[in-house]
Parts: structure tokens; C-alpha cells; sequence
């Protein structure tokens, strides 16, 4: 666990030389936070982007649909994540 925290503070501090009232994309609670409440994050379909070896992306209209978020309510998402570990901490100390 320890290891896991530190990767992440890292990964934040190397985003931006000035971190103070920074936000950062949180790819790894948004498709959580999709299946407990779609209408925190605005998606739309679109064709699934082949990523060239020039290492950009191309697009090919015949390749299967992929859903795309395209904006997130980090305020619903992250009320409703803390809320949870609030409870979670409480039902432990019980």
C-alpha cells in the first residue's frame, strides 16, 4: 500500500511544476464512478482509435465502438468516494 501512495504522489508532482490549486484527470475512479452513477460522466460513442508507430492515433471508421468520456463531475464523484470511506471507517471502528 505504501508503494501505491508513493507512485501516485510522484505521478502528481511530475504533472506541474506549480502544484498549488492544481486538478489532475482521474482516469482511475472514472469508469468506477460510471457504473455507480452514469450521470457523473458524459460520454459518447466513437470508433476505436489504432494507435500508429509513430505513436499517434489514427481513425478508422470500421472499427468497433468504444465509449468516450467526455467531461466528469469530479465534485459528485469525489462526495460520493469520501462519503464512502467516511463509512467505511466508521464501520471499522465499531
Amino acid at each position: 500500500r505504501r508503494q501505491r501512495q508513493m507512485c501516485i504522489r510522484d505521478s502528481f508532482r511530475a504533472y506541474y511544476d506549480d502544484h498549488f490549486a492544481r486538478s489532475k484527470v482521474i482516469y482511475d475512479v472514472a469508469a468506477p464512478a460510471w457504473l455507480v452513477n452514469a450521470r457523473w460522466i458524459t460520454t459518447e460513442l466513437t470508433h476505436s482509435p489504432v494507435l500508429t508507430d509513430r505513436l499517434t492515433y489514427s481513425f478508422d471508421r470500421t472499427r468497433h465502438l468504444i465509449r468516450l468520456a467526455t467531461h466528469v463531475d469530479r465534485d459528485g464523484i469525489f462526495r460520493d468516494l469520501f462519503l464512502k470511506l467516511r463509512g467505511a471507517d466508521n464501520a471499522a471502528h465499531r
